[in-house]
């Protein structure tokens, strides 16, 4: 995830500078980007989640990988509204 977020960082930094960060375009992108990193979360939980267990049950691992991917994201959602 870290080169998901340097690059919504880079594009954040780029859009600051030539003052179209509030463009509608600057906003979409921004809006695009953390969205696939917000989306990168629940991706490395199921893929995590899939190589720890020795014998996994299909069925009981996703849906283990699919609640802590869901607390994730309230949890990121949570923090960024108390953040910003």
């Amino acid at each position: 995830c870290l080169v998901c977020m340097s690059s919504t960082a880079l594009v954040v930094k780029q859009l600051f500078q030539k003052q179209k960060i509030h463009s509608q375009y600057g906003l979409n992108a921004v809006d695009i980007l953390l969205f696939q990193d917000l989306a990168f979360v629940p991706i490395l939980v199921v893929i995590s989640s899939l190589t720890q267990l020795e014998n996994p049950v299909m069925y009981e691992t996703l849906l283990w990988a699919f609640a802590r991917g869901l607390v994730s994201i309230i949890l990121i959602l949570a923090m960024g509204r108390w953040l910003l």
